[in-house]
């Protein structure tokens, strides 16, 4: 190199570096929403009076892939009834260390959790300020279609226990719209359970 001469990358080496940079932005801004959750064949998540007993059948120590999927979440956020149901189970299921959320216009105060009665929208921005990545959404069913609704559910697992309940809470509330899913994964289990994984498709796209 002449002395003096001024040393160029080459084009695609600047191209190379800030497809780079957007991609580790990217990654430092992901968050994924997952709604988790058991179900009846019908499609409701709990009885009439929001029991779950019904779901004891079907312990029997199989696993379903909850156990690594609830290792993974760093966050947590569900509707007023969900939180007021988890409270009569007596201990606190979620780690102190774990930001949870509630949505409810109705109540802005109680244990463990930071009340939220803005769009969901700004949650995103919420649990990345307090380093979430994975956030299950608990449920109930108002709650999801409001996720749903706004684009936020990233993947929606559920978990169809081989039972008719007839009536109950269902696993989703009312939406303006249809939304789409794409069935990512499946599996079956010998006691008739079956572990469904979808992601919506987003608005415009097709299969």
């Amino acid at each position: 190199m002449r002395s003096g001469a001024v040393s160029r990358r080459p084009c695609w080496v600047k191209r190379r570096r800030a497809t780079i940079r957007a991609l580790l932005m990217a990654e430092k801004n992901s968050i994924h929403f997952i709604y988790y959750f058991a179900s009846s064949c019908d499609g409701f998540i709990a009885d009439p009076s929001g029991g779950v007993e019904w779901l004891n059948a079907f312990h029997g120590g199989v696993d379903y892939g909850a156990n690594d999927l609830f290792k993974s979440f760093d966050g947590a956020v569900m509707g007023r009834k969900t939180y007021e149901q988890a409270l009569t189970f007596g201990k606190w299921g979620f780690s102190a260390k774990m930001p949870c959320v509630v949505l409810s216009k109705t109540r802005a105060s109680g244990p463990h959790v930071d009340f939220w009665q803005q769009a969901v929208e700004g949650l995103r921005e919420y649990f990345l300020k307090k380093g979430a990545k994975n956030v299950w959404m608990v449920g109930g069913g108002a709650a999801a279609s409001s996720f749903l609704s706004a684009g936020l559910l990233t993947d929606i697992r559920q978990a169809v226990m081989p039972i008719v309940l007839g009536s109950g809470i269902p696993a989703y509330g009312a939406l303006e719209k249809h939304v789409r899913l794409k069935l990512a994964e499946s599996k079956e289990f010998s006691n008739g359970v079956v572990a469904l994984r979808y992601t919506p498709v987003k608005h415009g796209k097709s299969d």
